[in-house]
């Protein structure tokens, strides 16, 4: 039986039969190419020396590290994305409708305070939405509003709220900590919001 047991050795291995945990004998030792080979595949070493566990276990925790902070830059990027979309939407009415312009550039100061706290740049304070008891609406806009007079503003508004909603769907897909919790919530106040004002816009 081989003592020293090595990357080749553990590659034919496995070639041969795929397997998710490598037992080592008491006089067994992995070269330091065949520990790496194990942990890069994420094979459970068992042996009774504690380091092997440890080591896992050390590795375990950072990939649960890394997995979030991936799922934090997405956060971000996403958000930034419907920052842009907002002022976008907000610089398209501002000659034609001040007031809702306005009120577009109110809500993307708030979707940038969700993604600078996301960032950690900034704590989160809680939304407090004019309309607190407004209950959340299907809106959906069809080619029936395309006759309306102020078709144009309603679209552009309409996919303010669709691209809020595929957010709001993206962070139910991902797993759930303390920073996501809190932006659904946010989230959720921004969404009803916007909804009202589509509503008012088409006279609903």
């Amino acid at each position: 039986m081989l003592r020293f047991i090595t990357e080749d050795y553990l590659k034919d291995l496995y070639r041969k039969e795929p397997f998710k945990e490598f037992k080592l004998r008491e006089d067994q030792r992995l070269t330091p190419g065949g520990r790496q080979y194990l942990l890069d595949k994420g094979i459970k070493i068992n042996s009774n020396l504690p380091t092997d566990s440890k080591k896992e276990e050390v590795k375990e925790e950072v990939l649960i590290d890394l997995d979030k902070k991936d799922s934090h830059k997405i956060v971000t990027y996403k958000l930034k994305s419907i920052e842009a979309s907002f002022l976008e939407a907000a610089s398209k009415i501002i000659n034609e409708d001040l007031k809702l312009s306005q009120k577009l550039i109110d809500l993307e100061r708030e979707i940038k305070n969700l993604r600078e706290f996301t960032e950690g740049k900034t704590k989160l304070e809680s939304i407090n939405p004019k309309v607190c008891d407004f209950e959340s609406i299907e809106i959906e806009i069809t080619d029936v509003y395309i006759h309306l007079k102020e078709c144009e503003k309603i679209l552009n508004i309409y996919i303010l709220l669709c691209k809020l909603n595929e957010f709001k769907y993206y962070l139910l897909e991902i797993e759930e900590d303390e920073i996501v919790l809190v932006i659904k919530n946010n989230l959720e106040d921004i969404i009803k919001e916007l909804s009202m004002t589509i509503s008012m816009e088409i006279g609903g």
